[in-house]
């Protein structure tokens, strides 16, 4: 058995959109290691392995039985497991720090401010049966309607875009948030962006040239990763 990797989709399977399972589908690219994936709307991630689930990324190992959950920690065990392939991290501790920096950047200000932005349009892309689970837990999380949270919406680009500050200040020195090569760092950042400008045409980006040319260098080849 190959491994397998349980994988957020829309109505259409073919519309990968969780940032969280781009961060893997990259890192595994960067490591070389094949991968199958598997279209899993919101609804059905609850099956998955019998059940006990509660979100995706969920790697299923070649035995068919284990199962890893949670982006950072599938990041550690390919680092672990695949120690001759490419590095995700740099080396000793403050490799992981750092990746555990942008993992808190990307979890509790891009997407905290990028989310109700573009939450609207999550909902249009997604199964019926996943669009009432998504509407009733979201508003629920955001305390208003999608259609409330995303209002006014186009005033809010340049409070967004001032986040993205130290991005732009380590790219105007170095092609990756890495350094010379990308490492997860940037992964969990692009797997953030690629989240945001899938699923939605909000510009989050908009004339964001150095993020924009730092976003194709990472994900590039990213269409054989669905």
């Amino acid at each position: 058995m190959t491994l397998r990797l349980y994988d957020l989709c829309g109505a259409d399977p073919k519309l990968r959109f969780s940032p969280y399972c781009w961060r893997v589908k990259l890192a595994l690219r960067h490591k070389g290691i094949s991968v199958e994936t598997v279209p899993t709307p919101f609804t059905a991630v609850p099956e998955i392995g019998g059940g006990g689930f509660p979100t995706v990324p969920v790697l299923e190992l070649e035995d068919g039985k284990t199962r890893i959950v949670e982006s950072f920690a599938i990041a550690e065990y390919l680092e672990e497991t695949f120690p001759d392939r490419p590095a995700l991290f740099s080396p000793g501790p403050a490799g992981r720090a750092s990746a555990r920096f942008m993992d808190g950047f990307a979890n509790m200000t891009f997407a905290a401010l990028a989310f109700p932005l573009i939450a609207k349009d999550i909902h249009a892309h997604l199964t019926e049966a996943d669009q009432v689970y998504f509407r009733q837990s979201r508003e629920k999380r955001l305390g208003k309607t999608l259609e409330e949270a995303a209002a006014g919406r186009e005033n809010k680009l340049g409070e967004f875009r001032k986040t993205l500050a130290p991005v732009r200040h380590v790219l105007r020195s170095s092609p990756y948030l890495g350094g010379e090569s990308p490492l997860y760092v940037d992964f969990i950042l692009a797997g953030a962006l690629t989240w945001a400008t899938t699923i939605s045409d909000y510009p989050i980006l908009g004339d964001e040239a150095e993020i924009s040319d730092w976003l194709k260098r990472v994900t590039q080849g990213e269409t054989a990763l669905a």
